[in-house]
């Protein structure tokens, strides 16, 4: 322990040779310090708060030939250092990117080693007489001269403008306190030398001294008494305080003694010593700065020799250089100084050479989406043009990344920061922008939410249909688009009243119904009207009464005159249906392809001298399409009252493959030629025997729907008879799909 501090003793007597050596040895221990300025905006930081935060280090370079340092450093940000070269010394001042030279006092060398809160500035040149402290106010340098002394040197200033430093005597070094052209000598422990480093708002001074005994002990200086600072704390504690750095508006001190036989930096408050410990493989350690919440910089050198700059909060200390980036070449050797926002400086070594330099932690950049803006409606499908405006108060902007939730869209290294997203279907999307800046920093803007809709369209329109009077006609429209869609159905262009549904239905058709009915469809962004789909509609032949089945004409006119029928037959036998109370007839034209010839003119017009409604019928197969057409507009084109489709098993698929687009193809060609023709078909009664017949295509074609009930070929009994035609009708219903059910028309 003696020899640490006979080499502390030996430090401090070197201050009165060249004052080049003097500031020297006030650095650190007779080794030669540069001064690294680090702005740390962080404040008083922990060890999870640096890690979780990214920094800025800016190289402030230097003169030709010559190194940077940086020394002191005030609550605005303003840094004062000097350069140092074969030349000499020049002090500076930085303050806001732009560095200005001080000036001198007429020497080769000045130093500039602190600022107060309103940019006051203190520290020592060469002049006519010696060395001088100075003052640098509002832009002017101020020799406060030797004070008294043979040579003056000041180290620190207080917010009020008061300077602390020392003075050289006949008698050694003197500490003193200058205020307002007013010198107070501070005196000594008992020794020859004292040094003062540090002041606050409250004037409490800082330093140290030499004893009686010339051993190096830190003192505090209040209202007039020197103290020495080991008197202050337990004489238990195991330390003895050397130097005492720098004092923070609360009263905490900071500096480094020895414990355990280990130069370590300590932090003094009310009489407790908190020892603030040495980095991973060092040696020893030295605190010079302190602010408002305690945080303390300073340096300590590890195994080889070399000094590590440091940040120390709540019993943390972390090393400086963990918190460069992982290619960064710098070397952080020593923290001189930190504010209260948590900057700090200190010195470093880069490409071989001290330079002063900023490290700051990285504030985040500032990004907006700029376009689209939020709570926007847009038309789809369409180009979505993204756009964000992005600055960096510290850096630049690398990039501007652009996300929908979580999926990344695209990105941007240039200003205007750009992104286009074609064919952009309908929905809700929440963009943001990442903007990430050259220290790897990012910052995501607002989300913006954008609802893309797409105008209604149709995909199915509502159909044209033909239907009998007292039936029911619907007509359905399929519509796509961004929903909620509405829908408003118009009978020959007027507006149907709550008729607002994606179907309109219409019961008990009556012959006012026909005309044109069309629907629009609206949604948020557009309008569409279907094309017309008529409605056309018949008075149903069969409400007139009953008829009667012939199938061979031949039969029927013998069973009255036993002769081949003439016309007279014909229109005997025409009469007599009517006299029979038949208000129709049915007769069959033809067989497959094949037209009967006793479907005739002539017996067309016997029918209608009768009274009577006369309809041809044909058995189908599906194997002859064009002649089966032939059968049936024959029968319309002599001027018959319709035409009734007779078509069987032979329909079933497991004999007719493509018995659906047979049907198909059979009725439209009827319906090509008489599109207002009255057409029925007649197909089982009991269907749930033949699931695979075309029931919906014929039905969709035909007016009616007339099952063959032939129930005394069936076995069915007369008694059984209604309660088969109750129990079958649910049938029709459910398998006649497409067809009109209200004109089921079940014929015996």
């Amino acid at each position: 322990m003696q020899s640490l501090q006979s080499r502390s003793q030996s430090e401090r007597l070197s201050y009165t040779s060249s004052h080049l050596n003097r500031l020297k040895s006030i650095m650190v221990m007779g080794v030669r310090r540069s001064v690294l300025m680090l702005l740390f905006l962080i404040g008083c930081i922990t060890p999870a708060t640096i890690s979780a935060q990214t920094y800025n280090i800016k190289d402030l370079g230097a003169l030709i030939g010559a190194d940077s340092y940086a020394h002191g450093i005030n609550n605005e940000n303003q840094v004062v250092g000097y350069w140092l070269g074969t030349n000499g010394a020049r002090a500076f001042l930085y303050n806001a990117g732009a560095i200005t030279d001080l000036g001198s006092l007429g020497g080769t060398n000045n130093y500039a080693l602190s600022i107060n809160a309103i940019g006051q500035i203190v520290g020592f040149a060469d002049d006519t007489n010696g060395v001088s402290a100075f003052l640098y106010s509002n832009g002017t340098i101020t020799n406060l001269g030797t004070l008294g002394g043979l040579n003056s040197y000041a180290y620190g200033i207080s917010d009020s403008g008061h300077v602390v430093g020392h003075l050289d005597t006949t008698n050694g070094a003197r500490a003193f306190l200058y205020i307002e052209n007013s010198v107070t000598n501070l005196g000594t422990l008992g020794g020859t030398n004292s040094f003062a480093f540090g002041i606050n708002i409250s004037n409490l001074v800082v330093g140290s001294s030499l004893t009686e005994v010339d051993a190096t002990h830190a003192f505090l200086w209040q209202n007039g008494i020197l103290t020495n600072l080991n008197q202050l704390i337990d004489p238990q504690s195991g330390w003895i305080l050397n130097d005492a750095r720098g004092i923070n508006s609360i009263g905490t001190i900071v500096g480094w003694g020895i414990t355990n036989e280990q130069e370590q930096a300590f932090l003094y408050s009310g009489g407790a010593i908190n020892g603030i410990g040495v980095l991973p493989g060092g040696t020893n350690s030295f605190a010079y700065g302190i602010n408002n919440a305690n945080c303390v910089v300073g340096a300590s050198m590890i195994t080889n020799g070399v000094l590590q700059a440091f940040v120390w909060a709540n019993g943390n200390m972390t090393n400086l250089n963990e918190l460069l980036p992982p290619d960064s070449t710098w070397d952080l050797r020593e923290a001189r100084g930190i504010n209260d926002s948590g900057a700090i400086v200190g010195w470093g070594v880069i490409n071989g050479q001290e330079h002063a330099f900023i490290l700051s932690s990285n504030a985040p950049p500032s990004v907006t989406l700029t376009n689209p803006v939020d709570n926007v409606l847009l038309l789809g499908p369409m180009t979505l043009s993204l756009e964000a405006s992005a600055t960096d108060e510290d850096g630049t902007i690398a990039m501007v990344e652009f996300y929908e939730g979580t999926t990344k869209l695209g990105e941007d290294a240039e200003e205007p920061y750009q992104l286009a997203i074609e064919n952009v279907g309908e929905g809700v999307f929440e963009l943001i922008a990442v903007a990430i800046d050259d220290a790897g920093a990012r910052s995501t803007s607002a989300v913006v939410t954008v609802t893309v809709a797409l105008p209604p369209s149709i995909a199915i329109q509502p159909q044209s249909q033909r239907v009998m009077t007292g039936s029911n006609a619907t007509f359905t429209v399929t519509a796509a688009g961004t929903i909620p869609l509405s829908y408003q159905w118009r009978f020959n262009g007027g507006n149907i009243s709550d008729a607002t549904h994606s179907s309109y239905s219409i019961t008990n058709v009556q012959t006012i119904h026909t005309g044109n009915y069309s629907v629009q469809i609206t949604n948020l962004v557009g309008s569409v009207t279907s094309a017309d789909a008529g409605l056309t509609v018949a008075v149903d032949p069969f409400n007139m009464g009953k008829g009667d089945w012939i199938y061979f004409l031949s039969m029927a006119t013998n069973q009255l005159g036993g002769n081949v029928p003439s016309v007279t037959d014909i229109a005997s036998l025409m009469n007599y249906e009517r006299l029979q109370g038949m208000q129709f007839v049915v007769v069959k034209a033809g067989d497959g392809g094949t037209i009967w010839n006793q479907f005739n003119a002539e017996l067309v017009d016997a029918a209608h001298a009768a009274g009577l409604k006369i309809f041809g019928y044909g058995r189908v197969f599906g194997t002859n399409i064009a002649g089966e057409i032939a059968v049936a507009t024959n029968v319309l084109a002599l001027g018959a009252d319709g035409f009734v489709i007779d078509a069987e098993i032979e329909y079933e698929s497991h004999i007719l493959a493509n018995n659906n687009a047979a049907a198909e193809e059979y009725c439209q060609g009827i319906r090509a030629a008489y599109p207002d023709a009255f057409l029925a078909h007649s197909p089982f009664a009991l269907i749930s025997y033949h699931s695979t017949f075309p029931y919906v295509t014929f039905g969709k074609h035909c007016d009616v729907v007339m099952p063959q009930c032939y129930w005394k070929s069936f076995g069915i009994s007369p008694s059984n008879m209604v309660h088969q035609l109750d129990t079958q009708w649910s049938n029709w219903q459910n398998s006649l799909t497409g067809s009109n059910t209200a004109a089921i028309k079940p014929i015996a």
